[in-house]
């Protein structure tokens, strides 16, 4: 559902940045906790946070949230916020839809929504995952003259931190992730994805959208740092929903939810704030916005002539690395065109001065693009031995559900025939015996279906996951061999030289 009012003059107007002036952009995201009948406070928090988006006193170009299960919420929280973020979308999937929504300030002009192969397991109604219909929720827009594609999305969840039985699952929703949104760059736009990762910064998933893709996390480019120097977004000590047991885990809590951005060739971006701006407690209130805290970020976005942008970017889906560096790669024969003494001397101080500020300059560039292909190859390899081990797992799932199936036919054969040749048994004796023939039927049938369907999708998302990273593994092979070469032949040239 998108939301687009007719009165869009006042933001088309805005066709182009002011030269002298950078255009700033203020994004805001937030896991509202909004489980109908099982989420605390749903409705007055909800209230509260369309208070505290619509009171501030610098709004924002994009409100991102997830875990918007109800729609009804979206149409609320859309009327509330529609005199500063007129243009919304509600992403709608699964069973009970994917929660997520984004509120923009301009009009939004294409919107996708990619489902993930794998979430979670259907017979786990209380964790839910798999009835959400997750994925991630894309939409373009442009404000004053820059293109736009806002992202969000909602990792499955963590339900247990030392058996953590989906790891492989989040691995596949990042992989997807990271792909659909490489795929989606184009060369005047960016990329800004934010939403609930439940990953931290260390974790492969986190590492694997961020490095893949070629994203810049926020928070680790602003200026400033919170005081605890963590910036954690769930089961905060100051959060009223988080419980004793999560700070017995974790005294500090988690930083999981982020926001990412890749900016364009033609395009700086500057990161002037990163924070959580909101108060610990709903003003007059005893309890919290949500059981995770807002994270907003401030950028500074202004059009350059392409020698601005990101100085180290890696991408597996686009020519090779290097050709950010190819122009200052080559050194140019100096050209002394007459004088003697002086004259001759002054230029070549001057161009000897150039040269070491090129050759520092590139000697930089490579260190970093050096630096970029070590760490997404780790996370590679990481997320590949990730997606081996989910393979054992199900395997080791598959071998359970033959073995269930088999008793279970067993115990109905068995039942089946006590009912009909037992002519003494009580009325009921009879009828309980028949319910728990009932129940077993129903168990055998989804143990078959388990085993014919869902254990074969799961089992090809996961190996798609893996010949894909294996695939980008070679393209970084190369890249690394290349690298490899254009660092070490330089120096052992400048070796020989020496001697």
């Amino acid at each position: 559902m998108v939301e687009e009012p007719a009165e869009d003059a006042a933001v088309l107007k805005e066709s182009s940045i002011d030269e002298d002036n950078d255009l700033e952009v203020r994004v805001l995201t937030l896991n509202i906790w909004g489980i109908p009948g099982v989420s605390h406070d749903r409705e007055a928090r909800i209230n509260a946070i369309c208070q505290q988006i619509s009171g501030s006193s610098e709004p924002y170009s994009f409100v991102l949230l997830q875990e918007v299960w109800n729609p009804q919420d979206y149409k609320t929280i859309a009327a509330k916020l529609k005199d500063i973020l007129p243009h919304s979308h509600f992403f709608y999937s699964g069973v009970i839809g994917a929660g997520l929504c984004i509120f923009s300030k301009s009009p939004l002009t294409s919107v996708h929504f990619h489902p993930w192969s794998v979430n979670g397991l259907p017979h786990k109604i209380y964790h839910g995952d798999w009835w959400g219909g997750k994925g991630v929720g894309l939409c373009r827009t442009q404000l004053n003259g820059v293109n736009f594609l806002i992202a969000t999305t909602h990792l499955h969840a963590v339900y247990h931190h030392l058996q953590d039985e989906y790891l492989h699952h989040r691995v596949v929703q990042a992989y997807e992730t990271s792909q659909v949104l490489d795929w989606c760059a184009c060369p005047d736009t960016v990329i800004i994805l934010a939403g609930d990762l439940n990953c931290e910064p260390h974790e492969v998933p986190y590492r694997l959208i961020r490095y893949n893709a070629n994203f810049k996390d926020a928070f680790v480019e602003a200026p400033n740092k919170p005081v605890d120097g963590i910036g954690a977004t769930n089961e905060t000590p100051g959060n009223s929903y988080t419980s004793v047991a999560a700070l017995r885990l974790d005294p500090t809590g988690k930083r999981i939810d982020h926001i990412l951005y890749r900016a364009p060739r033609n395009v700086a971006v500057k990161v002037k704030l990163c924070d959580l701006p909101w108060p610990l407690r709903v003003p007059g209130s005893a309890f919290s916005f949500s059981d995770h805290e807002a994270v907003r970020a401030v950028f500074s976005i202004r059009k350059t002539d392409g020698t601005m942008g990101d100085d180290v970017a890696v991408s597996n889906n686009g020519s090779s690395p290097h050709r950010f560096l190819a122009q200052g790669s080559e050194t140019r024969p100096l050209a002394v065109n007459g004088g003697v003494g002086d004259k001759l001397k002054s230029n070549t101080a001057n161009n000897n001065s150039n040269n070491s500020l090129q050759h520092k300059s590139l000697q930089s560039a490579v260190s970093k693009l050096t630096v970029a292909l070590h760490q997404q190859t780790d996370t590679l390899l990481d997320a590949a031995a990730i997606c081996a081990q989910g393979r054992r797992a199900i395997d080791s799932s598959w071998n359970f559900y033959v073995f269930l199936t088999v008793a279970l036919t067993l115990v109905n054969l068995i039942l089946i025939g006590v009912i009909c040749e037992e002519d003494s048994l009580s009325t009921g004796l009879t009828f309980f015996l028949m319910m728990l023939l009932l129940v077993t039927v129903v168990v055998t049938f989804y143990c078959i279906w388990m085993l014919i369907i869902w254990n074969k999708m799961e089992r090809n998302a996961v190996l798609a996951t893996q010949l894909g990273l294996e695939c980008l593994l070679e393209d970084m092979r190369k890249k690394n061999a290349a690298q490899y070469q254009k660092t070490s032949v330089p120096d052992l040239r400048r070796s020989s030289n020496d001697k």
